[in-house]
């Protein structure tokens, strides 16, 4: 009973030391270049402050894929399986949006290199300042970490 008791305890510290061992490489708010995005990611540009028009602008270029977005980036997925050979992490996001409310998108898979995006639309909410929290969820156990916090501000 006791070696019961040990391996149980083992197990459980192994499937929790998925979020316990995995780590932010990069977090960013930009423009992405989305023509090879399950693959690379393309950072055009990253900054904290932002035009309506400067992003539109990106937008209405005719040969691109360009989109404002915001990104989290860890270790290749390859490195966090689970014991079924799953992904073990998903990531989630959470919206604050200048006028207090929050939104929260996901969970979702990271992509093999291990990174995930998630899409802002400026025009749907109001000028000023955004928060966004980036969290990441253990597959299995449904154990939840945030990992990083960005802010950035959105001008006429």
């Amino acid at each position: 009973m006791k070696n019961l008791t040990i391996i149980a305890l083992f197990l459980l510290l192994q499937l929790s030391s998925y979020t316990q061992s995995w780590y932010v490489k990069d977090v960013g708010i930009g423009i992405l270049d989305m023509s090879e995005y399950s693959k690379e990611l393309k950072i055009v540009q990253r900054s904290n402050y932002w035009s309506k028009n400067d992003i539109c602008n990106f937008k209405l270029l005719t040969d691109t894929e360009k989109t404002f977005a915001t990104w989290i980036v860890g270790p290749p997925i390859k490195d966090f399986l689970n014991n079924k050979g799953q992904p073990a992490l998903l990531c989630e996001y959470v919206i604050t949006y200048p006028d207090k409310s929050k939104e929260k998108f996901g969970p979702f898979g990271f992509f093999e290199p291990g990174f995930s995006i998630l899409i802002i639309n400026p025009s749907t909410k109001l000028i000023g300042k955004w928060k966004i929290d980036y969290y990441i969820i253990d597959r299995d156990t449904g154990e939840r970490r945030q990992v990083a916090t960005r802010y950035f501000t959105l001008s006429e």
